[in-house]
């Protein structure tokens, strides 16, 4: 358990009492699962993991006075009539934020605080900006095209067309983002950049069709010779390329050689690379069957980052098609179904991981799952549950907590305690598990169906009809 001291002078310890500085602090801790005890003029925090006992600490630091940390801080000040549409419905808006840049977002006297890493406030940050661009030019005015040198700088772009504020739209500049490594995001006219000079080079190519109206183009010799780019060669022309783009955030580039198709995979990483090259190869094979997996065997790659391979049956597919994604998730490794073969691409952590939850899920299909609550890749809800009493609303609960919490959760016979069903939880991260444990912990999964008698049926309709009885009124 990690424990951090916060004092405060008398003047900080009566703010920490205002309304909207209680809600951020209750907030931080349900979003990091710690606990904040509050004195006269100490906040104790305790935590689990020490980067978020510090986060906090810089949190209550910030509210509380201006002895703020800047390393972990950005201030984004908004005109107060738009402060509405930047928060969304119940705060929905900063929500998708915090999930996909990974801080933490409190808005206090019209102004958004933004605590995390250098990066994920610099995308927050960017992305307020571009709600408010929207309605007002608050920032854009006081912004120059420029390409400064150095690492960690922000790159201002014009725009193709400067008069169309809503020109590239969330799944473009991802798709940029994801393939170059950099931060993008849209101010008014002008496309931001932000990261290392080599990753702002990159992701200038990857939009110059939005800079300069030209489509990005490459032969098979200067494809190549580029460092960040795969070559997948094709039976025949694909439509709709923009749909692999923005579905595995790569830039792809169609190239025709001597009558033979090639795609040119573009991305800073080779896994978002390997990711648009099994994607493509899943499209080819639904309409050629056979192209890409005829005469594919099982396979382990020895290399520690590699590609590994798993052959179906034909009645196996379509079960591990529903469930390939939360395997993913778990592991951290790319898992991808084309055809009746399983790709499996990571680390050789990674992968094994991944092999190991594609047969729990193969062998939950025809029986009982028999694990060990001593493994320590597994965690454990204590208790014993009967198939029998488990809802629908509990099945649902499951799913989304895979999902939040990038777990693999399931029904398995513990062989280290009489063999009594439980829940189990798996995941390549021990932090992820125990929130999902956590919040497992109150759903009430035990809690059995109300199912009454039939002769409680029957004794009440004949009170019912009884009652009834007494109140008619006699005929005349």
């Amino acid at each position: 358990m990690n424990e951090t001291v916060v004092d405060l002078t008398p003047e900080q310890g009566k703010r920490l009492e205002e309304q909207i500085v209680r809600f951020a602090l209750d907030k931080a801790k349900r979003k990091f699962d710690v606990e904040i005890q509050q004195a006269e003029q100490q906040v104790t925090i305790k935590g689990q993991h020490e980067d978020d006992v510090e986060l906090v600490a810089s949190i209550v630091s910030t509210i509380a006075g201006d002895n703020a940390d800047s390393s972990v801080l950005t201030v984004v000040e908004t005109p107060e009539n738009l402060v509405g549409y930047v928060t969304g419905k119940g705060g929905g808006s900063i929500q998708k934020m915090e999930d996909e840049f990974g801080c933490f977002i409190i808005h206090y006297k019209g102004s958004f605080y933004l605590f995390g890493s250098r990066k994920s406030r610099m995308g927050a940050s960017f992305r307020v900006k571009c709600l408010v661009e929207q309605f007002e030019k608050a920032y854009s005015k006081d912004i120059k095209e420029e390409r400064p040198e150095g690492d960690y700088v922000t790159t201002y772009l014009k725009l193709l067309s400067p008069e169309n504020t809503n020109q590239l739209s969330i799944l473009r500049k991802r798709m940029i983002s994801d393939a170059s490594g950099c931060i993008v995001d849209q101010v008014g006219p002008y496309l931001c950049l932000w990261g290392t000079v080599e990753e702002r080079e990159l992701a200038e190519f990857y939009g110059s069709k939005y800079l300069t109206d030209k489509i990005p183009t490459l032969t098979l010799d200067e494809a190549r010779q580029r460092l960040d780019a795969f070559i997948l060669q094709i039976p025949v022309q694909l439509r709709d390329v923009w749909q692999v783009e923005e579905r595995t955030g790569t830039c792809c580039v169609e190239i025709e050689d001597d009558g033979n198709y090639y795609i040119a995979i573009l991305a800073s990483s080779m896994k978002s690379r390997m990711r648009a090259k099994l994607y493509i190869m899943g499209v080819v094979e639904e309409k050629n069957p056979g192209e890409y997996t005829k005469g594919v065997e099982n396979s382990k790659s020895p290399d520690t980052w590699g590609e590994d391979t798993f052959v179906l049956e034909a009645e196996e597919r379509r079960y591990v098609k529903d469930r390939n994604e939360v395997a993913e998730r778990a592991s951290g490794c790319l898992i991808r179904l084309v055809g009746n073969v399983v790709f499996f691409v990571g680390s050789s952590e990674e992968r094994e991981c991944g092999r190991r939850y594609i047969k729990w899920i193969l062998q939950l299909r025809v029986g009982p799952l028999v694990l060990s609550s001593e493994d320590s890749q597994l965690s454990v809800l204590k208790g014993s549950y009967r198939k029998d009493i488990m809802s629908s609303d509990f099945n649902d609960a499951l799913k989304r907590l895979e999902k939040v919490h990038k777990c693999f959760v399931f029904y398995a016979h513990d062989a280290s305690y009489r063999y009594a069903r439980r829940i189990f939880v798996a995941g390549s991260d021990p932090h992820h598990r125990s929130l999902c444990l956590h919040e497992l912990r109150w759903i009430r999964p035990d809690k059995p169906i109300q199912r009454k008698s039939e002769n409680h049926h029957k004794r009440s309709s004949e009170n019912h009809g009884s009652y009834r009885e007494s109140f008619k009124r006699p005929r005349h």
